[in-house]
């Protein structure tokens, strides 16, 4: 069973060069021209929140000229699918979908490092 689970792993890595290598490539993608993106993942079904970067550096980063548009994607490992891909344009994303995570404990490698989750629930449905 370790085998195949390591199989699905290599599948994932390959999955995300490969959309990296695509976002890489933007300037030669008319549709990608002049936009920088995000692209965040999880194994499993799709679900209310995303974990993502530390919670100051995602609020300054929302907040400033060079806030990113969002790939979001799902993926089932078990059956080697996706289970849901979306793109949020940035100006969908706003501080109040953005929620503070609890600090990280002391016996944690990084003690108190403070994370964000993107809450899916929060973000308009219009622009």
């Amino acid at each position: 069973m370790f085998q195949s689970l390591k199989g699905y792993s290599v599948l994932i890595i390959q999955l995300k060069k490969v959309a990296r290598q695509i976002l890489a490539q933007k300037n030669k993608l008319s549709i990608f021209c002049t936009e920088d993106f995000e692209f965040k993942s999880k194994n499993g079904k799709s679900s209310k929140k995303i974990s993502a970067v530390a919670y100051s550096q995602m609020i300054k980063r929302i907040n400033s000229s060079a806030k990113p548009n969002f790939f979001f994607m799902a993926y089932l490992a078990d059956i080697l699918g996706v289970d849901d891909f979306f793109v949020v344009p940035k100006h969908f994303i706003i501080p109040d979908i953005i929620e503070e995570r609890k600090p990280l404990t002391e016996t944690a490698r990084r003690a108190g490092w403070i994370g964000s989750n993107i809450l899916f629930s929060k973000i308009p449905h219009a622009g």
